[in-house]
């Protein structure tokens, strides 16, 4: 985010001193006013430090329109280089994890046996399916455990694990 208005700039300078300075250049450049009277020294003198505080203003006024025009591309800059940082660290991470995770999943005991499967489901029953260590399709089914008898679905399953030799049950888990 960009912030604006804040930035303050005064130009800390002794007015006395560079007026002072003014006037001789002034009085140098023109030999009239040394002739002439104190009347037109005094409006030399005023319209002195109304020109020296005008181009005070002025200078003050340009600084701060550097400086803001710096402050803002210097911030969109930083701006960036945070966020290609941090784009780099979360891609740097991503792989360590991916990495990880691919690793374990590598170093897993394949499974063999056959499998028995489970996606859970109430209003269109269980569908649950048995297959072998190549992954052919041995036997599907769907059941209604929460409509039928409690134990009809447990003694279905009891079969299939003896007629097939189960050794691993699979199921999808099913959140509200």
């Amino acid at each position: 985010m960009i912030f604006s208005g804040f930035l303050k700039v005064k130009l800390d300078v002794a007015d006395s001193s560079m007026i002072n300075d003014m006037e001789k250049i002034i009085k140098k450049s023109f030999t009239v006013i040394e002739k002439s009277g104190g009347k037109v020294k005094e409006i030399i003198a005023e319209a002195t430090k109304e020109a020296y505080n005008r181009i005070k203003d002025t200078l003050e006024r340009e600084i701060r329109q550097v400086l803001s025009i710096s402050y803002k591309s210097t911030s969109h800059f930083l701006i960036f280089i945070i966020r290609r940082s941090s784009k780099e660290k979360a891609e740097s991470r991503s792989i360590e994890v991916f990495t990880s995770n691919l690793k374990h999943l590598l170093l897993t005991r394949p499974v063999y046996g056959r499998i028995l499967g489970i996606d859970p489901g109430f209003r269109n029953g269980c569908k649950f399916a048995v297959i072998d260590t190549n992954g052919r399709v041995l036997y599907t089914g769907i059941i209604y455990p929460h409509t039928r008898s409690s134990s009809e679905p447990q003694e279905i399953f009891c079969e299939l694990i003896r007629r097939f030799n189960i050794k691993l049950i699979g199921t999808r888990l099913l959140l509200a």
